[in-house]
């Protein structure tokens, strides 16, 4: 079994492979930092779930990430048609080293 330490640098080697290079704390945001929305949202936690063994069966991904599209246009229309902003759950790095811990993410 992996220590927290392993787990981490597992976690940050697959976002690199994913996509991303850079530097990434457990603070690192998927959709601020990593800007993973819709479909490649959906890809990343299923390819994560796969890598590291993880339960996603009760992850909520509306939840946490917004749908394909352009993000600046919508918030645009939001505020014209004075829509209440819709606004998601934080979702981090350091998440998924808790979701790989407890072999589930929610």
């Amino acid at each position: 079994m992996m220590d927290e330490y392993e787990i981490w640098e597992q976690v940050v080697r697959f976002a690199k492979e994913e996509r991303w290079d850079g530097e990434f704390t457990y603070a690192t945001d998927l959709v601020n930092d990593l800007k993973l929305k819709g479909d490649d949202a959906y890809e990343f936690i299923c390819s994560f779930s796969d890598r590291f063994n993880v339960n996603i069966a009760d992850f909520k991904f509306e939840e946490y990430f917004y749908p394909e599209g352009d993000y600046v246009l919508r918030e645009l229309l939001n505020i014209v048609l004075f829509r209440k902003i819709e606004n998601k759950k934080k979702i981090t790095l350091g998440n998924l080293v808790e979701g790989v811990k407890e072999g589930r993410l929610i």
